[in-house]
């Protein structure tokens, strides 16, 4: 290991004066883990005093402490000895010598390792590889993500915003949720707040309300929560509410048709047990047993679009249209509310969305099926942010991405329990096209509470 070190004394001195100055090279062996060890020795023989300001050359004691550095001239991890002196000044200053400026603030660590995790980070690696890689703690390993991802994520500017989303996406089990407001004109992750309620995001609207007084948001799409479309009509009163396609779809699939399947089975169910035993021939029970079959995956088949299905999920879907007359009355109510996010103009939405609900009705009035209706009336009472989708163009399906993006950061272990970090890799991962600029590191940099420093490459 040593093979690698400058072979001259002076060579040797230049070697470490330029790596670390202010010290020189007094020792150096491998420790019991074969990691090479250097002892360094300061050069100066005085220290300026913190507190008076003038040279002091007498100390009370002297403690080492090991500092961990990163140097591919000698395969990776080394570690330094670095002796602290405590000052014993005659203003009575009794403080340690400062840190030299090579050591990274407040850490055991130096720059230059800081700066190779920081850039290992960036490659998307685990924290946990890099800490296996480097020999840092993973919550050092963290640290040191927070302190980057601060810089460049934290706060994006607002004040610009014409184009908002609104979501909520879970961050762990036992409805844990987080809101998310996504630029939707960068495609970037302005504001991640914990919670769902009123209460938890009302401070983002106030800094709506606060920083678009003078320029309004001209759109806001968001999902049917209650609390989201009351508090955009309260704090942003100029813009135009629309619901999005997804969020309907999904509240059809979720409530109506998964009603519907459980209302067909138990109509099923209940016409068996009417039949008397010599009633219940193979043919009748086979029939039945096909009936029952084909409400499997009912809900995912109607929804779908034909065009995008298999054809063994055709035919799946042919024989629950010929089967089951409600889910043949369903069907195309899904393709029926594509169409209104798709019009033109809002007249023609308008028109749509009336026939849908009219056609919620007959089949309500048909099947006795009351979920459709209660299904009619919610489109009914929120028509105007269904209508304005077709205007706006906009929705909220790029933050269902977030929600993906949000379980890949889980898994890979990104330390999601510490909610502010778990916020600043969302925003990283959608950072908008200003901001992935600006994230972009320039040479060989770390980070440290907002201040970035280029380093020189080691060789």
């Amino acid at each position: 290991m040593t093979n690698s070190l400058p072979t001259s004394v002076n060579a040797c001195e230049r070697y470490f004066n330029a790596r670390f100055p202010g010290y020189t090279l007094a020792n150096f062996y491998p420790n019991e883990l074969g990691v090479l060890t250097f002892e360094l020795q300061p050069l100066q023989t005085w220290v300026i005093c913190p507190k008076c300001g003038l040279p002091c050359t007498r100390f009370h004691d002297v403690r080492k402490i090991t500092i961990v550095d990163w140097d591919i001239t000698v395969g990776g991890r080394i570690e330094l000895i670095l002796p602290v002196r405590r000052l014993r000044c005659h203003c009575g200053c009794r403080r340690s010598e400062p840190q030299p400026d090579w050591i990274y603030p407040e850490h055991r660590i130096t720059k230059r390792l800081a700066a190779w995790v920081q850039v290992l980070l960036g490659h998307r690696i685990t924290n946990s590889d890099i800490s296996e890689i480097t020999g840092v703690s993973w919550n050092l390993v963290k640290e040191l993500d927070k302190e980057v991802l601060k810089t460049h994520f934290d706060n994006p500017d607002i004040s610009k915003l014409k184009h908002l989303a609104i979501d909520e996406i879970s961050i762990h089990k036992g409805h844990q949720y987080a809101t998310v407001f996504m630029d939707l004109d960068d495609k970037s992750i302005v504001r991640v707040v914990k919670g769902k309620s009123q209460d938890a995001i009302k401070p983002v609207f106030e800094e709506l309300k606060f920083k678009h007084e003078k320029d309004p948001i001209e759109s806001v799409s968001v999902d049917m929560n209650a609390g989201f479309p009351k508090m955009v009509k309260n704090y942003l009163p100029g813009c135009q509410l629309a619901y999005d396609l997804f969020h309907v779809i999904q509240i059809f699939t979720r409530d109506t048709l998964v009603e519907a399947k459980r209302f067909s089975l138990n109509k099923l169910r209940q016409e068996l047990r009417g039949l008397k035993k010599t009633e219940r021939t193979p043919d009748v029970l086979t029939r039945f047993n096909t009936n029952i079959k084909v409400l499997s995956n009912a809900q995912w088949l109607v929804v779908s679009n034909q065009d995008n299905l298999k054809p063994s999920a055709r035919d799946r879907l042919f024989e629950l249209r010929e089967h089951n007359q409600l889910f043949a009355d369903l069907y195309p109510l899904a393709e029926m509310l594509r169409a209104v996010w798709r019009a033109d103009t809002k007249e023609h939405a308008r028109g749509l969305l009336q026939e849908v609900c009219d056609l919620c009705s007959a089949i309500a009035q048909e099947h006795e099926f009351e979920t459709i209706k209660k299904f009619g009336k919610m489109l009914r009472k929120r028509a105007e942010g269904i209508i304005n989708a077709c205007d706006v163009r906009y929705g909220t399906n790029m933050l269902e991405g977030a929600n993906n993006t949000a379980k890949v950061i889980k898994r890979l272990g990104y330390g999601y329990r510490d909610f502010e970090y778990f916020a600043l890799k969302l925003k990283a991962a959608f950072p908008g096209k200003r901001r992935q600029l600006e994230g972009k590191k320039q040479g060989f940099q770390v980070v440290y509470k907002g201040l970035v420093e280029t380093l020189a490459f080691p060789q």
